[in-house]
């Protein structure tokens, strides 16, 4: 069971996944049926499964993982010095 808008015949904009028992399996954010910003899927129980934040370009740039318990299991930065300048000039 899904949920999203088609514009010119391409899934667009966020998409909403759902398990047979009508909970959220995942959220996507997509533009021309491709995942361009993020995506979040979750375990059967309503927790937090896996989040993945996606560069411009379309590509994977943070992925955290999570247990059942919605617990962070781990997570790959893709652009660790990029993301240690940020957070040097951010507050």
């Amino acid at each position: 069971i899904a949920e999203g808008s088609f514009v010119n015949g391409h899934i667009t904009g966020k998409c909403v996944y759902y398990f047979d028992n009508g909970k959220i399996e995942s959220i996507q954010y997509r533009k021309n049926s491709k995942i361009t910003k993020e995506i979040t899927e979750y375990y059967s129980n309503g927790k937090v499964k896996r989040y993945v934040m996606f560069d411009p370009f379309g590509m994977e740039a943070f992925i955290a993982r999570y247990d059942e318990k919605g617990i962070i299991k781990n997570h790959e930065d893709f652009y660790p010095t990029l993301n240690q300048s940020i957070q040097g000039i951010m507050p």
